[in-house]
């Protein structure tokens, strides 16, 4: 009961009535890319029509919080900003709709390519670029009034990006 997929919101709108019941006022779902883009990128299937379905859900619900967790994968363009400003649009009009406020925080953090998965041996991104990728959905999610916080910072992501990556023992 931890997170919750949108798509599956979508699909069982009794889903945070059960919740609720259950104990639980914070929810979280993960977005993963902040376009469509990034999220076919990130193999997310979960389409707009699911998501928008689900924040009316979400945000219909007697939630105190929801937690929205989003990936940076170096990989973000002007188009893919504009995308998120329509979707931060969007939950702040249903917000309205809805007439409740719930805390709402985005969490991003670096995409770390590790081995094993269809994006091992694609390139990582310099710190700087993603330095800059998060300030920029961070400025755009605070300006229209919600939270905003890293899940790991640039060092970190740095790190674990060295450590998934030591193919020799030394370098562990």
């Amino acid at each position: 009961m931890k997170s919750q997929r949108f798509d599956f919101v979508a699909d069982d709108y009794h889903l945070p009535a059960i919740l609720h019941a259950a104990g639980k006022s914070s929810i979280t779902c993960g977005l993963e890319g902040i376009s469509s883009r990034l999220r076919s990128y990130l193999h997310k299937s979960l389409d707009e029509r699911s998501i928008r379905s689900s924040l009316n859900i979400l945000l219909r619900a007697p939630l105190r919080e929801l937690k929205i967790f989003l990936i940076a994968t170096g990989l973000e363009d002007e188009s893919d900003y504009e995308e998120l400003k329509e979707l931060l649009t969007f939950i702040n009009e249903a917000m309205v709709s809805a007439g409740r406020k719930p805390r709402i925080i985005f969490s991003l953090t670096p995409l770390v390519r590790f081995p094993f998965t269809p994006l091992e041996f694609e390139p990582a991104p310099e710190c700087s670029h993603l330095k800059a990728i998060i300030e920029q959905v961070g400025r755009l999610i605070r300006c229209r009034g919600f939270e905003f916080r890293t899940a790991a910072e640039i060092p970190e992501y740095a790190v674990s990006q060295i450590l998934s990556r030591a193919y020799r023992p030394e370098i562990m």
